[in-house]
């Protein structure tokens, strides 16, 4: 993962917490849906963040463990989510500090869609390889097929090969604003369709369960994937 993608959530850390405190009330009912969460679980969350997804997580875990790229997140997760069955630690997601088959569950909200095309099988096959056979993976990504992007869309259409040579299609730049409405911070966001999410799946080695979409609270669009590696 690129440092200008750290650096965007080393800035827009504290401002994030201040709005997104509890955890996505579409995510919850996806899970609950398709039964996700039980006993005795080991449970990894990929892009923590500020760790609100991490702790409702341990009331059903054995052990739940927070990973982020950004100290501040970090910090602000030890500070407002710990637990006695939490324990937070900053790595990148395309190199897990883990041993082969450690993990029953990962869920990794929000995070794959930062990272460039060329990055994201790295961080699926790692999923795949710090998961338990017959483990289970819950992945959200944004959706390309939004009306708010298809200008931008449509530009990359005709200009693409004219840009810079580690631009994809579906690559674009998405302003965080503060309380005030003060832009702070760009984030990158790669726009998936459904087939690169089914691709995506399938090279890392996973079989697909279930892949569904859902609006998020201020409309944009999420594939929900529910993965499980045999």
């Amino acid at each position: 993962m690129k440092s200008s993608i750290k650096e965007t959530f080393e800035i827009i850390a504290d401002s994030y917490d201040r709005v997104r405190k509890k955890p996505w009330p579409n995510l919850l009912k996806f899970m609950n849906e398709n039964h996700f969460i039980g006993k005795k679980m080991l449970v990894l969350d990929l892009g923590c963040a500020n760790g609100r997804h991490t702790k409702y997580l341990e009331r059903y875990c054995d052990l739940s463990i927070g990973i982020d790229i950004s100290f501040n997140f970090l910090k602000i997760a030890n500070t407002s989510n710990r637990g006695k069955k939490i324990q937070y630690l900053n790595s990148e997601i395309t190199k897990l500090p883990f041993k082969d088959e450690t993990f029953s569950h990962v869920l990794c909200v929000a995070s794959l869609h930062h990272l460039r095309k060329s990055e994201q099988i790295y961080a699926m096959k790692e999923i795949y390889r710090i998961l338990k056979t017959d483990g289970w993976c819950l992945f959200t990504v944004w959706i390309r097929d939004q009306e708010r992007f298809f200008p931008i869309l449509f530009l990359d259409l005709i200009f693409l090969n004219f840009l810079k040579k580690d631009k994809n299609y579906g690559d674009i730049m998405v302003p965080w604003r503060d309380q005030d409405q003060t832009i702070i911070a760009q984030r990158f966001y790669h726009l998936f369709s459904r087939g690169e999410v089914e691709s995506l799946i399938k090279n890392a080695g996973f079989k697909s369960i279930h892949i569904k979409k859902f609006a998020g609270k201020s409309g944009q669009e999420n594939y929900f994937a529910l993965i499980r590696k045999t």
